[in-house]
């Protein structure tokens, strides 16, 4: 097998004449937040999660930025949120949105990023973390619906949320 070293020596001398640009892939593109990568003139490289089309000085993205389903629906206050903030409104999101796909962004870095849950059959939710297993989705909604209860008789200190073909029928 003969293998092109053509393209990684233009991208290596690329890298080398043009130092310290963002380069982008316009294949890695997924609900409007594109990876980038910022490479120095030594050739290290690190990818960043930015809002397509922006780069790390231009973007503006400044403070949190929040998604539901690739939609921004934050406000311009969100702007100024401290991290903690945004990380707690995206864990109460994450929690209380689980048909969305959530996705949370703290001055333009992704920290946040939950697919949507439509799962036919039952969905435990601890303190927003899936923990039923793959057994459940076989589960009769009356088998859902007594482990629900008894998991939230005998665990008063964690937030649960329980689901049935995707909508949720307890939470507490």
């Amino acid at each position: 097998m003969r293998i092109n070293h053509k393209p990684l020596l233009i991208a290596t001398a690329l890298l080398t004449l043009i130092p310290n640009v963002v380069w982008s892939s316009p294949f890695d593109e997924d609900q409007e937040i594109c990876p980038q990568w910022e490479c120095d003139q030594a050739g290290n490289c690190r990818k960043l999660d930015l809002t397509c089309g922006s780069s790390p000085d231009s973007s503006g993205a400044q403070g949190y930025q929040l998604y539901f389903d690739g939609e921004l629906v934050s406000g311009p206050d969100a702007q100024g949120y401290t991290s903690q903030q945004a990380k707690e409104n995206c864990t109460w999101n994450m929690q209380t949105k689980p048909q969305m796909h959530i996705r949370c962004l703290y001055n333009g870095q992704v920290f946040g990023d939950r697919p949507p849950s439509n799962s036919p059959g039952y969905e435990l939710y601890f303190d927003g973390e899936l923990v039923s297993g793959a057994d459940a989705q076989g589960y009769t909604f009356q088998q859902a619906e007594e482990n629900c209860i008894w998991n939230m008789q005998t665990k008063p200190q964690i937030h649960i949320r329980c689901l049935y073909n995707g909508q949720v029928f307890r939470e507490r």
